[in-house]
């Protein structure tokens, strides 16, 4: 006797940037992060969403459903103010939604020479979700989509034992915060009809797209349609 197990569909929507080449609410089977990163734009919500699946999951079908930034919506900022000048050598290492920035610092180096380099590293990596601008050694993070996700982004100093700050510099940590307004699952809802996904994941969580998906996650177990799924989300 032939045994089949089911084979599980994902569908993972969020918010693209202006350099994509695909249109908001348009869903397409992904392969791989390059493609996400060329049909969603390099750094923007949904392409990071692929890296993350990617780099957990390379078995299961996987779709994509971009949605353009709300017209009301904000953009998370949180920075790092750096002051002094350094007595020494050593290294600034700043951590950006978990990827380590080291910046070499050289004895006499000022806080505002420490931030134009942080800055400039980055930046360097179009594929961050998140831009740096240095004002005087205080470095602003910006996120690239708006919303409330990016109050989620962690910045911070030193994660690992031996990282401290180079002698004479200092170092304030804001966390990313003002994010506002996201686009609505709603509209996602309307396009997808009877079709099966095991798995819907977006990072939003707010009360409004959260009952939205809610009531069509109970429409879908229902009698008449049978296409149960779950939806997952998550919030630091």
């Amino acid at each position: 006797m032939l045994f089949r197990s089911l084979k599980y569909k994902v569908l993972l929507v969020g918010q693209r940037t202006s350099d994509g080449t695909r249109s908001q609410l348009a869903i397409d089977k992904i392969t791989s992060y390059d493609q996400a990163t060329k049909l969603y734009g390099a750094g923007s919500q949904l392409a990071r969403m692929f890296k993350s699946f990617f780099d957990n999951n390379r078995i299961s079908d996987v779709y994509g459903c971009s949605l353009d930034d709300a017209n009301a919506g904000v953009a998370a900022t949180g920075s790092f103010v750096i002051g002094g000048t350094a007595t020494k050598a050593g290294t600034f290492v700043a951590y950006l939604g978990g990827e380590r920035i080291p910046i070499a610092v050289t004895a006499g180096m000022t806080a505002n020479q420490i931030g134009a380099a942080l800055q400039s590293a980055i930046n360097a990596d179009t594929g961050r979700q998140v831009t740096g601008t240095n004002v005087a050694g205080t470095v602003t993070i910006t996120a690239k989509n708006k919303g409330e996700a990016g109050n989620d982004f962690d910045l911070r100093l030193n994660y690992y034992s031996g990282e401290e700050l180079p002698d004479g510099i200092t170092c304030t940590v804001n966390a990313m915060s003002g994010g506002a307004n996201n686009p609505l699952l709603s509209s996602v809802i309307a396009i997808l009809g009877d079709e099966w996904y095991n798995v819907i994941c977006s990072p939003y969580y707010d009360a409004t797209n959260m009952t939205a998906i809610e009531n069509e996650l109970a429409s879908r177990f229902g009698p008449l349609r049978m296409i149960d799924g779950m939806y997952v989300t998550s919030r630091r």
